[in-house]
């Protein structure tokens, strides 16, 4: 059990990570005024979501990739 919650944390903390990469991509995008940066921030963000959501499933001991 303690190895299921270690890896838990390890995936959050990734995913956490990679969020805010998505959100300073965006904001570097806001603050130039570059329309593809401020899109590639949302298309990370969105991307992380959903593969937190719907691939890491939490609280089971598969993951769905």
């Amino acid at each position: 059990m303690p190895l299921i919650v270690a890896s838990l944390q390890s995936d959050t903390h990734a995913t956490v990570l990679a969020l805010g990469f998505g959100f300073v991509i965006g904001v570097i995008g806001h603050l130039t005024r570059s329309r593809a940066l401020i899109l590639i921030g949302i298309l990370i963000i969105a991307v992380v979501s959903a593969y937190f959501t719907f691939g890491l499933r939490p609280g089971s001991s598969s993951s769905f990739f």
